[in-house]
């Protein structure tokens, strides 16, 4: 049964694309990459699957920096749904990123998260490293179709499930309390 929800940020929640090529090239323009922020949408789906959720641990855990997570979930006023959010250098700032294991690891820490086994969790993402990093700690995987830029790759990586869109979670949530 799954009882928490962890999700990667780029593609997977937001569809950060048209923001990338400024922090891709060398030193990010953080000034740019903020001004960007309304161009960071919300992939169709999430508001309602979100709100459906009524009190399932939901956080993220990403290889994108905090300062720009927590500035586009407050500009979409959804900053407080989301417990923890993990970004690349973990809790402690470490000056290189961190493998996405042992962000998990740091994010199975949280209230909400620390008392449950790993194949409790799903780990929703759009790479085929997200689902073969999530599959490789435990977590139960979801390849999410929408934000992908490998579709046929991230399929290969042999996800616990495939969703087409966000809402599909709360089927795969209904089928896994089964």
């Amino acid at each position: 049964m799954i009882k928490a929800i962890l999700t990667d940020f780029d593609n997977t929640l937001f569809d950060t694309r048209q923001v990338k090529p400024n922090w891709e090239e060398g030193k990010p323009n953080w000034k740019a990459i903020f001004a960007r922020i309304p161009e960071c949408t919300l992939y169709e789906g999430w508001k309602e699957t979100i709100t459906d959720l009524n009190g399932i641990p939901l956080g993220i855990v990403s290889r994108n920096f905090k300062g720009l997570i927590y500035r586009v979930l407050a500009y979409y006023e959804i900053y407080h749904t989301f417990n923890p959010v993990i970004d690349r250098y973990g809790i402690d700032k470490a000056h290189t990123a961190l493998p996405k294991t042992e962000l998990f690891a740091l994010a199975m820490q949280h209230e909400g998260f620390n008392k449950l086994q790993r194949n409790e969790i799903i780990y929703l993402g759009d790479e085929a490293t997200d689902i073969v990093q999530a599959n490789q700690f435990g977590f139960l995987s979801g390849a999410c179709l929408w934000g992908t830029l490998q579709p046929k790759t991230i399929l290969t990586a042999n996800p616990t499930f495939t969703l087409d869109s966000p809402s599909d979670l709360m089927s795969i949530l209904r089928f896994s309390a089964e």
